[in-house]
């Protein structure tokens, strides 16, 4: 009996995914120190990403992700919320990429991007490995 297989992109079309998630990744985390700086130097986060490009902190071309699409950054009470849609574009979805960060993880000198989504690695910080703990 013949059972029809999920149809995936063709494995070059993946690999090239995988290389843009990890390239928006280093990105997110350029942005994500740029935003310590400005943190340090204003006593508080800023209300926009571009706000980062006006003090010099990054380029206009690290605002964006690997497939073109503008990061999404949201300020929240206890910190920023930055994401990328992914290889879809779309949000919500299972490929979305994206770091939390709160206050006090920043206040304690010991923050690491909680990467959240995204299928590069089952043993990234904050997601479940296969047995069901964290690594």
């Amino acid at each position: 009996m013949f059972m029809p297989l999920k149809l995936l992109p063709p494995l070059e079309s993946r690999a090239i995914d995988h290389e843009r998630e990890i390239f928006s990744k280093v990105k997110m985390d350029q942005i994500r120190f740029a935003l310590s700086v400005y943190q340090l130097t204003n006593q508080r986060f800023p209300d926009f990403l571009r706000e980062l490009q006006e003090m010099q902190y990054v380029r206009s071309a690290d605002l964006v992700d690997s497939w073109g699409a503008k990061f999404y950054y949201h300020k929240t009470d206890v910190g920023y919320e930055l994401k990328s849609g992914g290889a879809d574009q779309k949000w919500a979805t299972e490929d979305d990429i994206s770091i939390e960060m709160e206050a006090d993880e920043y206040a304690n000198g010991c923050y690491f991007p909680l990467w959240k989504g995204s299928s590069a690695s089952d043993d990234k910080p904050g997601k479940l490995n296969r047995d069901g703990v964290e690594p």
